[in-house]
Protein backbone atom coordinates (compact mmCIF):
# COMPACT_ATOMS: atom_id res chain seq x y z
CA UNK A 1 0.00 0.00 0.00
CA UNK A 2 1.43 3.34 -1.00
CA UNK A 3 0.68 6.78 0.36
CA UNK A 4 1.45 9.73 -1.85
CA UNK A 5 1.45 12.79 0.33
CA UNK A 6 2.32 16.29 -0.73
CA UNK A 7 4.26 18.26 1.81
CA UNK A 8 3.24 21.86 2.09
CA UNK A 9 5.87 23.99 3.68
CA UNK A 10 4.70 26.72 5.99
CA UNK A 11 6.51 29.69 4.55
CA UNK A 12 9.93 28.20 5.04
CA UNK A 13 9.47 27.38 8.72
CA UNK A 14 9.03 23.65 8.00
CA UNK A 15 11.82 21.90 6.13
CA UNK A 16 11.03 18.92 3.83
CA UNK A 17 12.83 16.44 6.10
CA UNK A 18 10.92 17.71 9.18
CA UNK A 19 7.67 17.34 7.30
CA UNK A 20 8.64 13.82 6.23
CA UNK A 21 9.17 12.82 9.82
CA UNK A 22 5.77 14.22 10.81
CA UNK A 23 4.08 12.31 7.98
CA UNK A 24 5.85 9.12 9.00
CA UNK A 25 4.64 9.53 12.57
CA UNK A 26 1.09 10.18 11.40
CA UNK A 27 1.04 7.16 9.08
CA UNK A 28 2.59 5.00 11.77
CA UNK A 29 -0.10 5.92 14.28
CA UNK A 30 -2.84 5.35 11.73
CA UNK A 31 -1.54 1.92 10.78
CA UNK A 32 -1.20 0.98 14.44
CA UNK A 33 -4.83 1.86 15.07
CA UNK A 34 -6.07 -0.04 12.02
CA UNK A 35 -3.98 -3.18 12.17
CA UNK A 36 -3.29 -3.57 15.89
CA UNK A 37 -6.61 -2.06 17.02
CA UNK A 38 -4.88 0.17 19.50
CA UNK A 39 -7.08 2.99 20.74
CA UNK A 40 -4.29 5.26 21.83
CA UNK A 41 -0.78 5.32 20.41
CA UNK A 42 1.78 7.51 22.06
CA UNK A 43 3.81 9.88 19.97
CA UNK A 44 7.30 8.43 19.81
CA UNK A 45 10.54 10.22 19.17
CA UNK A 46 12.24 10.56 15.79
CA UNK A 47 14.39 7.50 16.51
CA UNK A 48 11.30 5.24 16.40
CA UNK A 49 9.36 7.10 13.73
CA UNK A 50 10.75 4.96 10.90
CA UNK A 51 10.12 1.61 12.53
CA UNK A 52 6.97 0.84 10.56
CA UNK A 53 7.16 3.28 7.67
CA UNK A 54 10.03 3.43 5.22
CA UNK A 55 10.86 6.37 2.99
CA UNK A 56 11.31 4.70 -0.40
CA UNK A 57 11.84 7.73 -2.58
CA UNK A 58 12.51 11.28 -1.45
CA UNK A 59 12.43 13.70 -4.33
CA UNK A 60 14.86 16.39 -3.31
CA UNK A 61 13.80 18.70 -6.09
CA UNK A 62 10.18 18.89 -5.02
CA UNK A 63 8.23 18.28 -1.87
CA UNK A 64 6.55 14.94 -2.70
CA UNK A 65 7.59 11.87 -0.67
CA UNK A 66 6.57 8.29 -1.52
CA UNK A 67 5.96 6.33 1.69
CA UNK A 68 5.42 2.58 1.84
CA UNK A 69 4.03 0.71 4.81
CA UNK A 70 5.89 -2.57 5.24
CA UNK A 71 4.11 -5.88 5.78
CA UNK A 72 6.49 -6.72 8.61
CA UNK A 73 5.93 -3.41 10.41
CA UNK A 74 5.28 -5.26 13.66
CA UNK A 75 8.61 -7.03 13.65
CA UNK A 76 10.56 -3.91 12.80
CA UNK A 77 8.86 -2.27 15.76
CA UNK A 78 9.88 -5.22 17.94
CA UNK A 79 13.43 -4.96 16.57
CA UNK A 80 13.77 -1.33 17.64
CA UNK A 81 11.94 -1.99 20.89
CA UNK A 82 14.31 -4.83 21.80
CA UNK A 83 17.37 -2.70 21.02
CA UNK A 84 16.01 0.13 23.15
CA UNK A 85 15.14 -2.29 25.97
CA UNK A 86 18.60 -3.88 25.93
CA UNK A 87 20.30 -0.49 26.07
CA UNK A 88 17.98 0.64 28.87
CA UNK A 89 18.57 -2.61 30.78
CA UNK A 90 22.34 -2.21 30.47
CA UNK A 91 22.21 1.39 31.72
CA UNK A 92 19.93 0.34 34.57
CA UNK A 93 22.26 -2.49 35.65
CA UNK A 94 25.34 -0.26 35.53
CA UNK A 95 23.56 2.44 37.54
CA UNK A 96 22.21 -0.08 40.04
CA UNK A 97 25.60 -1.75 40.55
CA UNK A 98 27.28 1.63 40.97
CA UNK A 99 24.70 2.70 43.57
CA UNK A 100 25.06 -0.57 45.47
CA UNK A 101 28.86 -0.40 45.34
CA UNK A 102 28.98 3.09 46.79
CA UNK A 103 26.28 2.18 49.32
CA UNK A 104 28.25 -0.84 50.52
CA UNK A 105 31.49 1.17 50.55
CA UNK A 106 29.81 3.85 52.67
CA UNK A 107 28.55 1.29 55.19
CA UNK A 108 32.01 -0.26 55.57
CA UNK A 109 33.78 3.12 55.85
CA UNK A 110 31.27 4.39 58.41
CA UNK A 111 31.61 1.15 60.36
CA UNK A 112 35.38 1.58 60.37
CA UNK A 113 35.05 5.09 61.80
CA UNK A 114 32.74 3.96 64.61
CA UNK A 115 34.88 0.93 65.52
CA UNK A 116 38.01 3.09 65.61
CA UNK A 117 36.32 5.65 67.87
CA UNK A 118 34.98 3.00 70.25
CA UNK A 119 38.09 0.82 70.52
CA UNK A 120 41.20 2.86 69.79
CA UNK A 121 41.60 4.67 73.12
CA UNK A 122 40.74 1.61 75.19
CA UNK A 123 43.34 -0.50 73.38
CA UNK A 124 45.88 2.32 73.64
CA UNK A 125 45.48 2.25 77.42
CA UNK A 126 46.25 -1.49 77.43
CA UNK A 127 49.35 -0.88 75.32
CA UNK A 128 50.59 1.67 77.82
CA UNK A 129 50.27 -0.92 80.59
CA UNK A 130 52.19 -3.44 78.51
CA UNK A 131 54.94 -0.91 77.80
CA UNK A 132 55.31 -0.34 81.52
CA UNK A 133 55.54 -4.11 82.06
CA UNK A 134 58.16 -4.34 79.31
CA UNK A 135 60.22 -1.55 80.89
CA UNK A 136 60.10 -3.36 84.24
CA UNK A 137 61.17 -6.62 82.55
CA UNK A 138 64.08 -4.93 80.77
CA UNK A 139 65.20 -3.37 84.04
CA UNK A 140 64.93 -6.74 85.78
CA UNK A 141 67.35 -8.30 83.26
CA UNK A 142 69.56 -5.20 83.39
CA UNK A 143 68.79 -4.50 79.75
CA UNK A 144 70.56 -7.67 78.60
CA UNK A 145 69.81 -7.66 74.88
CA UNK A 146 70.60 -11.34 74.46
CA UNK A 147 67.95 -12.34 76.98
CA UNK A 148 65.44 -9.82 75.65
CA UNK A 149 66.00 -10.99 72.07
CA UNK A 150 65.34 -14.56 73.19
CA UNK A 151 62.08 -13.50 74.89
CA UNK A 152 60.96 -11.53 71.85
CA UNK A 153 61.70 -14.47 69.58
CA UNK A 154 59.52 -16.72 71.68
CA UNK A 155 56.76 -14.09 72.03
CA UNK A 156 57.19 -13.80 75.75
CA UNK A 157 57.60 -10.06 75.23
CA UNK A 158 55.80 -8.08 72.53
CA UNK A 159 58.58 -5.55 72.04
CA UNK A 160 58.34 -3.91 68.62
CA UNK A 161 54.87 -5.45 68.02
CA UNK A 162 53.19 -2.78 70.17
CA UNK A 163 50.68 -1.79 67.53
CA UNK A 164 47.13 -0.59 68.00
CA UNK A 165 44.95 -2.61 65.56
CA UNK A 166 42.14 -0.08 65.83
CA UNK A 167 43.60 2.59 63.60
CA UNK A 168 41.28 3.61 60.78
CA UNK A 169 42.52 1.22 58.05
CA UNK A 170 42.45 -1.79 60.40
CA UNK A 171 39.00 -0.79 61.69
CA UNK A 172 37.70 -0.68 58.12
CA UNK A 173 39.21 -4.14 57.61
CA UNK A 174 37.38 -5.41 60.71
CA UNK A 175 34.09 -3.89 59.49
CA UNK A 176 34.63 -5.61 56.15
CA UNK A 177 35.14 -9.01 57.80
CA UNK A 178 31.90 -8.54 59.75
CA UNK A 179 29.86 -7.53 56.67
CA UNK A 180 31.15 -10.45 54.61
CA UNK A 181 30.90 -12.90 57.58
CA UNK A 182 34.55 -13.91 57.13
CA UNK A 183 35.50 -12.88 60.67
CA UNK A 184 39.22 -13.69 60.69
CA UNK A 185 39.35 -13.13 64.45
CA UNK A 186 42.88 -11.69 64.45
CA UNK A 187 41.53 -8.93 66.72
CA UNK A 188 38.13 -8.15 68.20
CA UNK A 189 36.41 -5.40 70.22
CA UNK A 190 36.65 -5.47 74.00
CA UNK A 191 34.64 -2.45 75.15
CA UNK A 192 30.94 -2.68 75.93
CA UNK A 193 30.16 -0.13 73.24
CA UNK A 194 32.25 -2.02 70.69
CA UNK A 195 30.56 -5.34 71.47
CA UNK A 196 27.09 -3.83 71.21
CA UNK A 197 27.90 -1.98 67.98
CA UNK A 198 29.32 -5.18 66.45
CA UNK A 199 25.93 -6.87 66.93
CA UNK A 200 24.01 -3.94 65.47
CA UNK A 201 26.47 -3.47 62.61
CA UNK A 202 26.34 -7.14 61.64
CA UNK A 203 22.53 -7.11 61.73
CA UNK A 204 22.48 -4.24 59.19
CA UNK A 205 25.57 -4.86 57.05
CA UNK A 206 25.43 -8.64 56.48
CA UNK A 207 22.13 -8.72 54.50
CA UNK A 208 23.11 -5.61 52.55
CA UNK A 209 26.55 -6.99 51.72
CA UNK A 210 25.01 -10.30 50.65
CA UNK A 211 22.65 -8.48 48.29
CA UNK A 212 25.54 -6.53 46.79
CA UNK A 213 27.69 -9.64 46.41
CA UNK A 214 24.99 -11.53 44.51
CA UNK A 215 24.26 -8.61 42.18
CA UNK A 216 27.93 -7.99 41.43
CA UNK A 217 28.50 -11.69 40.78
CA UNK A 218 25.41 -11.85 38.56
CA UNK A 219 26.81 -9.03 36.44
CA UNK A 220 30.15 -10.84 36.21
CA UNK A 221 28.34 -14.04 35.24
CA UNK A 222 26.41 -12.19 32.52
CA UNK A 223 29.68 -10.86 31.15
CA UNK A 224 31.30 -14.31 31.16
CA UNK A 225 28.18 -15.84 29.60
CA UNK A 226 28.17 -13.19 26.87
CA UNK A 227 31.83 -13.93 26.11
CA UNK A 228 31.01 -17.65 25.95
CA UNK A 229 28.11 -17.12 23.56
CA UNK A 230 30.38 -15.23 21.17
CA UNK A 231 31.95 -18.57 20.25
CA UNK A 232 28.81 -20.72 19.92
CA UNK A 233 25.67 -20.79 17.76
CA UNK A 234 23.26 -18.83 19.96
CA UNK A 235 20.16 -19.91 18.05
CA UNK A 236 21.02 -23.59 18.27
CA UNK A 237 21.83 -23.43 22.00
CA UNK A 238 18.69 -21.40 22.77
CA UNK A 239 16.46 -23.64 20.65
CA UNK A 240 17.73 -26.80 22.38
CA UNK A 241 17.08 -25.23 25.78
CA UNK A 242 13.61 -23.92 24.90
CA UNK A 243 12.54 -27.22 23.33
CA UNK A 244 11.24 -28.59 26.63
CA UNK A 245 9.99 -31.93 25.27
CA UNK A 246 13.13 -32.41 23.11
CA UNK A 247 10.95 -33.15 20.10
CA UNK A 248 13.08 -31.18 17.66
CA UNK A 249 10.46 -28.46 17.15
CA UNK A 250 8.45 -25.91 19.13
CA UNK A 251 4.68 -26.19 19.16
CA UNK A 252 2.55 -23.10 19.66
CA UNK A 253 2.64 -23.39 23.44
CA UNK A 254 6.41 -23.85 23.52
CA UNK A 255 6.89 -20.96 21.09
CA UNK A 256 4.75 -18.73 23.27
CA UNK A 257 6.75 -19.74 26.35
CA UNK A 258 9.98 -19.23 24.42
CA UNK A 259 9.04 -15.63 23.61
CA UNK A 260 8.19 -15.00 27.26
CA UNK A 261 11.56 -16.51 28.23
CA UNK A 262 13.25 -14.10 25.83
CA UNK A 263 11.30 -11.24 27.46
CA UNK A 264 9.32 -10.57 24.25
CA UNK A 265 5.69 -9.92 25.01
CA UNK A 266 3.25 -10.10 22.09
CA UNK A 267 -0.50 -9.82 22.01
CA UNK A 268 -2.54 -12.70 20.58
CA UNK A 269 -2.89 -10.91 17.22
CA UNK A 270 0.82 -10.16 17.10
CA UNK A 271 1.67 -13.77 17.95
CA UNK A 272 -0.63 -15.06 15.20
CA UNK A 273 1.00 -12.68 12.72
CA UNK A 274 4.45 -13.92 13.79
CA UNK A 275 3.46 -17.59 13.43
CA UNK A 276 1.96 -16.94 10.01
CA UNK A 277 5.16 -15.22 8.91
CA UNK A 278 7.75 -17.73 10.15
CA UNK A 279 5.85 -21.04 9.83
CA UNK A 280 6.86 -21.78 6.25
CA UNK A 281 5.36 -25.29 6.06
CA UNK A 282 2.16 -24.30 7.95
CA UNK A 283 2.33 -27.28 10.31
CA UNK A 284 2.05 -25.20 13.52
CA UNK A 285 5.50 -26.50 14.50
CA UNK A 286 8.52 -24.21 14.53
CA UNK A 287 11.75 -25.92 13.58
CA UNK A 288 15.23 -24.57 14.17
CA UNK A 289 15.45 -22.59 10.92
CA UNK A 290 12.00 -21.06 11.41
CA UNK A 291 13.02 -20.14 14.96
CA UNK A 292 16.14 -18.52 13.53
CA UNK A 293 13.89 -16.48 11.22
CA UNK A 294 11.80 -15.34 14.21
CA UNK A 295 14.91 -14.33 16.12
CA UNK A 296 16.07 -12.28 13.15
CA UNK A 297 12.68 -10.56 12.76
CA UNK A 298 12.33 -9.73 16.44
CA UNK A 299 16.00 -8.95 16.97
CA UNK A 300 15.87 -11.12 20.10
CA UNK A 301 18.83 -11.19 22.45
CA UNK A 302 19.80 -14.84 22.99
CA UNK A 303 22.94 -14.23 25.03
CA UNK A 304 21.45 -15.12 28.41
CA UNK A 305 19.24 -18.01 27.28
CA UNK A 306 21.82 -19.61 24.97
CA UNK A 307 24.45 -19.54 27.70
CA UNK A 308 22.19 -20.68 30.53
CA UNK A 309 22.95 -24.37 30.08
CA UNK A 310 26.68 -23.64 30.44
CA UNK A 311 26.44 -21.19 33.34
CA UNK A 312 27.33 -23.74 36.02
CA UNK A 313 30.41 -24.85 34.09
CA UNK A 314 31.33 -21.19 33.52
CA UNK A 315 30.97 -20.45 37.24
CA UNK A 316 33.02 -23.45 38.35
CA UNK A 317 35.75 -22.54 35.88
CA UNK A 318 35.64 -18.89 36.98
CA UNK A 319 35.89 -19.87 40.68
CA UNK A 320 38.89 -22.12 40.02
CA UNK A 321 40.60 -19.35 38.06
CA UNK A 322 39.70 -16.79 40.76
CA UNK A 323 41.16 -18.93 43.56
CA UNK A 324 44.25 -19.45 41.40
CA UNK A 325 44.67 -15.71 40.87
CA UNK A 326 44.27 -15.09 44.60
CA UNK A 327 46.84 -17.75 45.36
CA UNK A 328 49.31 -16.18 42.94
CA UNK A 329 48.78 -12.64 44.25
CA UNK A 330 49.00 -13.43 47.96
CA UNK A 331 52.03 -15.65 47.47
CA UNK A 332 53.85 -12.80 45.74
CA UNK A 333 52.61 -9.91 47.88
CA UNK A 334 52.74 -11.57 51.30
CA UNK A 335 55.80 -13.77 50.53
CA UNK A 336 53.78 -16.90 51.36
CA UNK A 337 54.46 -20.24 49.74
CA UNK A 338 51.78 -21.45 47.33
CA UNK A 339 50.24 -23.91 49.78
CA UNK A 340 49.68 -21.22 52.41
CA UNK A 341 48.35 -18.75 49.79
CA UNK A 342 45.95 -21.37 48.39
CA UNK A 343 44.83 -22.22 51.93
CA UNK A 344 44.18 -18.54 52.71
CA UNK A 345 42.26 -17.96 49.44
CA UNK A 346 40.03 -20.97 50.05
CA UNK A 347 39.41 -20.11 53.72
CA UNK A 348 38.52 -16.55 52.71
CA UNK A 349 36.13 -17.36 49.87
CA UNK A 350 34.31 -20.02 51.90
CA UNK A 351 33.99 -17.47 54.78
CA UNK A 352 35.53 -19.96 57.22
CA UNK A 353 37.99 -17.24 58.27
CA UNK A 354 40.10 -19.11 60.81
CA UNK A 355 42.31 -16.07 61.32
CA UNK A 356 45.60 -17.97 61.49
CA UNK A 357 46.75 -16.03 58.41
CA UNK A 358 45.80 -12.46 57.56
CA UNK A 359 47.28 -10.15 54.92
CA UNK A 360 49.22 -7.01 55.74
CA UNK A 361 47.59 -3.61 55.48
CA UNK A 362 49.03 -2.96 52.02
CA UNK A 363 46.97 -5.88 50.68
CA UNK A 364 43.63 -4.79 52.14
CA UNK A 365 42.30 -3.08 48.99
CA UNK A 366 43.02 -6.10 46.79
CA UNK A 367 41.51 -8.36 49.44
CA UNK A 368 38.28 -6.33 49.42
CA UNK A 369 37.83 -6.64 45.63
CA UNK A 370 38.94 -10.28 45.60
CA UNK A 371 36.51 -11.26 48.37
CA UNK A 372 33.52 -9.33 47.02
CA UNK A 373 33.69 -10.89 43.57
CA UNK A 374 34.65 -14.36 44.80
CA UNK A 375 31.94 -14.56 47.48
CA UNK A 376 29.38 -13.32 44.98
CA UNK A 377 30.29 -16.01 42.45
CA UNK A 378 30.06 -18.64 45.19
CA UNK A 379 26.60 -17.38 46.20
CA UNK A 380 25.39 -17.43 42.58
CA UNK A 381 26.78 -20.95 42.14
CA UNK A 382 24.83 -22.16 45.18
CA UNK A 383 21.69 -20.51 43.80
CA UNK A 384 22.25 -22.14 40.40
CA UNK A 385 22.56 -25.55 42.05
CA UNK A 386 19.19 -24.95 43.69
CA UNK A 387 17.60 -23.91 40.39
CA UNK A 388 19.07 -26.89 38.52
CA UNK A 389 17.83 -29.27 41.23
CA UNK A 390 14.34 -27.75 41.01
CA UNK A 391 14.29 -28.08 37.20
CA UNK A 392 15.46 -31.68 37.41
CA UNK A 393 12.64 -32.37 39.86
CA UNK A 394 10.10 -30.76 37.49
CA UNK A 395 11.43 -32.74 34.51
CA UNK A 396 11.27 -35.95 36.53
CA UNK A 397 7.65 -35.24 37.44
CA UNK A 398 6.84 -34.48 33.81
CA UNK A 399 8.57 -37.69 32.67
CA UNK A 400 6.62 -39.70 35.24
CA UNK A 401 3.41 -38.06 34.04
CA UNK A 402 4.18 -38.87 30.41
CA UNK A 403 5.04 -42.45 31.37
CA UNK A 404 1.76 -42.82 33.25
CA UNK A 405 -0.17 -41.44 30.29
CA UNK A 406 1.61 -43.80 27.91
CA UNK A 407 1.01 -46.81 30.15
CA UNK A 408 -2.64 -45.85 30.60
CA UNK A 409 -3.06 -45.48 26.83
CA UNK A 410 -1.45 -48.84 26.12
CA UNK A 411 -3.49 -50.47 28.89
CA UNK A 412 -6.68 -48.98 27.49
CA UNK A 413 -5.80 -50.20 24.02
CA UNK A 414 -5.09 -53.68 25.36
CA UNK A 415 -8.39 -53.79 27.27
CA UNK A 416 -10.23 -52.60 24.20
CA UNK A 417 -8.58 -55.29 22.09
CA UNK A 418 -9.49 -58.00 24.59
CA UNK A 419 -13.08 -56.80 24.75
CA UNK A 420 -13.38 -56.72 20.96
CA UNK A 421 -12.02 -60.26 20.70
CA UNK A 422 -14.47 -61.39 23.40
CA UNK A 423 -17.36 -59.82 21.49
CA UNK A 424 -16.29 -61.54 18.27
CA UNK A 425 -16.02 -64.93 20.02
CA UNK A 426 -19.60 -64.57 21.27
Amino acid sequence: MYHHLELKQRRGRLRPDDAAVRIQCAVRRKQARLQLKVKKVKRNSYSTSCERVHVVVAQKGGHVFDLKTSDDFLFKHQNSFQQHKLAHSLRHRVKKNAQMFFGGLSIILIGGVVFSILEYEAYEAKLKEKRVELADLEAYFHYNQTVLAFLRKHHAVLGESFHNPWDYSSSVFFAFTIATTIGYGSFAPTTTGGLFFTCMYGFISIPFAGYILVNVATSVLRLLTYIYTMFVDKVEKAFDLLDSDKGGSLDRKEMRMALEELDIHLTDDEFEMLMETIDADKDNEINKEEFRHAVTLLHADLSEVSGRSAQMAILVFALIVWIGLGTLYFSLDEKWHYGKALYFSFITLTTVGLGDYTPSERGYVVLYAYTFIGLGMLAVAINLVTVIAQKMKERTIQAIGRTKSSVAAKLGASIGSVESKAMKSK
